[in-house]
């Protein structure tokens, strides 16, 4: 079934289920299922890039997102989104609240800035809700329940870009002490290596002066020799 194509009636009992939703009032859910703009998407394809300017609020109704970012020319994982329970467990380890899960793309509507990382469909078949940029603040000013899920959530994923980017520092700041060590290490290793093979000729020098000179040298002298190296 083409989103476009969701009666009423499902995308109302979808939207009812969603814990964002949960304490609006029945009007409130009847001005929602109007303005939703349904859409699906299939494995891989993109809700929104990374730098592109922030236009809409989307609630996940079924399947996954993958946020990513990248980072240093690598592109990096930074959380999963899923209506999967076993999937959506398995991101709450760092403290995810489950309804982050469900919803993405208000932080950039709220600074009024761009998106901050690419989102993108997980799975074969995944269904998500846009609500436009003036949509979404007139919802937050119709349905006060929002506010009261969108907030902490808001709160979470703040404090886990703040994590995230302490992280990338710590990893960079070693990577920096590494390439130092390394540099200090293999100055001294080289000057052993260059001393190393001077050593030999050297060797050979030493050997042969030492015998040209204990041919020429008396007995009082070479006596002498012995009693330093004694002492």
């Amino acid at each position: 079934m083409n989103a476009a194509d969701m009666k009423d009636p499902e995308l109302r009992a979808a939207l009812r289920e969603l814990e964002i939703f949960a304490g609006i009032t029945d009007e409130q859910l009847d001005w929602l299922v109007s303005v939703s703009e349904p859409r699906i998407l299939t494995d891989g394809d993109i809700l929104f890039r990374d730098g592109e300017e922030a236009t809409g609020f989307h609630v996940l109704l079924s399947g996954g997102l993958v946020v990513t970012k990248v980072v240093d020319g690598r592109e990096e994982v930074l959380t999963r989104h899923s209506t999967e329970e076993e999937s959506a467990a398995a991101e709450e380890h760092d403290g995810k609240p489950s309804a982050a899960h469900r919803f993405t793309g208000e932080l950039p509507l709220l600074t009024d800035g761009s998106y901050v990382a690419t989102a993108a469909a997980s799975g074969p078949s995944t269904t998500v809700v846009a609500y436009p940029k003036p949509v979404f603040f007139e919802m937050l000013t119709r349905c006060h329940g929002v506010a009261a899920v969108l907030i902490p959530v808001l709160a979470w994923r703040i404090k886990s870009s703040e994590v995230q980017a302490r992280k990338r520092a710590t990893v960079e700041a070693l990577g920096t002490l590494a390439a130092g060590l390394a540099h200090e290490l293999n100055n001294p290793a080289a000057a052993v290596a260059r001393a190393a093979q001077e050593l030999a000729p050297a060797l050979d020098r030493l050997t042969r002066t030492a015998q040209a000179w204990g041919a020429a040298a008396t007995g009082a002298e070479r006596s002498l020799l012995d009693r330093v190296a004694d002492e």
